[in-house]
């Protein structure tokens, strides 16, 4: 058997050189993605998979020198915007070692795509899309895609996309030779997964090796003593909502230092879930309160046991967050409150479906408005015009040529599309909506308000919330007095002491913003 070192030539001295030898989930995934073959990995938490697909497809790449070719060879595409931060991260010092630029592209983190892109591309579904609609000469002949945390978006609208996106780099004039790779953490059945985005031809299936310890608890208030108990310094708390999260860290105020919570969730600005990251790395001690976005595998360091407040609907959402703790130990710490019989109803259905391992893998339904969409994103690149056939061939996917009639029917007749010799052609309206950049993304509408500190100026969050003139609010686990409230903007400032605040989040809407644009028969 040929030795990793002399297999990754190029790419061992900048990956492998400090650990000397290869996990297991790496030894397996050397040999397809070197032979180029397409491999959806499944492995746990912390066991490599980063550096198990990147190494072999870019030693790949450099053997047959892709690099050396105008536009991008490889784009890596995540579900959120901090793990594509958290790669670059683990990334930028490594790529340049090997000659290759590394540039990212999210909604927040715009590098320059310049006349000559190269190297390799980090991004989101939705930033994905503002590329191919916007750039045709960013990929180069030989191009790999690799898919991180599929599960997340798998099911979506953002799945759907996703899939009609590659479809598009597929099939578009002059398309790359694409080669694939997927990663995640918790898949149920790996091909049937991935194979919904690309055709799959090698499997790498890791189970995890670690034990999990359990414990229970009832209320908040039981949660310094066992932290005591077993010398536990860092816990990482997860909750199902928003709502939910700045309610156990206001909670958590009463029985530990305030200066030592810090909350995480979709609703806080960027730079304060990056100071969350960053304090929960180098706390000694503290405890983080957090909805999924620390579901995945941003760095926080290690944290000795996670706290689940409210049970995780899937197996694969409990499995992604209970191995983010004890990360340096064979045994994980997990402790689980059961506050209510519906608790304890709900905690032995999961259970017994852990120990099953029964997570069962459905075909889902494809969400007919992100057909919609990207027919406005195609419309927005193409404006020479696109025949039903090219149509019907890129949206496959999501709907059948009749279905997809129906909806160009129906956006003709609302003004945003054209249909002229035998051609569909985007109207001013929906040019208009692409230049002000609403037409890439599926996630739901949502009308926020963005909350600043009157202090720093800092924005601390974007949400929808009521709040008026001298109320006080709980938010990012802190008490703030309101100094201003507008119909776009909430300005606050930090309340000395302790303090009684609500919190208000009002349910986001999981209606997509452009099934509004559906035909009556399909749902509009």
């Amino acid at each position: 058997m040929v030795a990793p070192t002399r297999l990754l030539k190029r790419t061992w001295p900048v990956f492998f050189s400090g650990f000397g030898s290869l996990t297991e989930v790496q030894k397996q995934t050397l040999q397809p993605l070197l032979a180029g073959r397409n491999t959806v990995v499944s492995a746990p938490a912390a066991s490599g998979k980063t550096e198990a697909v990147f190494a072999p497809m870019l030693e790949r790449m450099l053997h047959f020198k892709v690099f050396d070719q105008p536009g991008y060879g490889l784009v890596y595409v995540a579900p959120t915007r901090a793990l594509v931060n958290d790669i670059y991260e683990r990334l930028r010092d490594k790529l340049p070692r090997l000659g290759i630029e590394l540039a990212r592209r999210t909604g927040d983190r715009k590098d320059r795509v310049g006349s000559e892109p190269s190297g390799v591309l980090l991004t989101t579904p939705e930033s994905l899309d503002s590329l191919l609609s916007r750039k045709r000469d960013l990929w180069g002949p030989r191009l790999g895609v690799i898919l991180d945390e599929l599960h997340m978006v798998d099911g979506s609208p953002r799945g759907d996309q996703l899939r009609v996106l590659l479809r598009r780099l597929a099939l578009a004039e002059g398309a790359p030779a694409l080669r694939f790779a997927a990663m995640s953490a918790t898949f149920s059945d790996p091909a049937a997964v991935a194979g919904r985005y690309f055709p799959v031809e090698s499997v790498v299936i890791q189970e995890s090796q670690r034990g999990m310890r359990l414990h229970r608890v009832k209320e908040l208030l039981d949660i310094p003593d066992l932290m005591n108990s077993f010398g536990w310094r860092k816990l990482l708390v997860f909750a199902n909502t928003r709502a939910a999260t700045e309610q156990t860290a206001r909670d958590l105020r009463v029985i530990w230092p305030g200066q030592r919570i810090c909350v995480h969730h979709g609703s806080i600005d960027r730079a304060e879930r990056l100071e969350a990251e960053a304090a929960l790395r180098e706390w000694k001690s503290g405890i983080c309160v957090a909805t999924s976005t620390l579901e995945v595998g941003i760095d926080i360091g290690d944290v000795d046991a996670v706290l689940l407040v409210d049970l995780p609907t899937t197996v694969a959402a409990f499995s992604q967050r209970v191995a983010r703790g004890s990360r340096r130990r064979d045994t994980m710490e997990v402790v689980v409150r059961i506050a209510s019989e519906s608790d304890e109803a709900a905690f032995h259905l999961l259970m017994g479906a852990l120990e099953a391992n029964d997570q069962p893998c459905l075909q889902p339904e494809p969400d007919p408005s992100v057909a919609v969409q990207q027919l406005f994103s195609l419309f927005y690149g193409r404006r020479e015009g696109l025949a039903l056939d090219e149509l019907t061939e890129l949206l496959l996917p999501l709907v059948t040529a009749s279905r997809l009639e129906l909806i160009l029917l129906h956006l003709t007749s609302l003004g945003l599309v054209k249909h002229t010799r035998g051609r569909y052609f985007p109207s001013t309206e929906m040019l208009d909506l692409g230049e002000r950049g609403l037409i890439h993304s599926n996630i739901p509408d949502t009308r926020e308000r963005q909350v600043v500190d009157a202090d720093s100026g800092h924005p601390l969050a974007s949400l929808s919330m009521n709040a008026n003139t001298g109320e006080t609010v709980f938010l990012a686990g802190r008490h703030w007095t309101v100094v201003e409230a507008s119909q776009s903007r909430i300005t606050v400032r930090l309340t000395a002491g302790r303090a009684e605040g609500d919190i208000r989040f009002r349910k986001r809407s999981t209606r997509s913003p452009f099934a509004r644009y559906l035909p009556p028969e399909l749902g509009a």
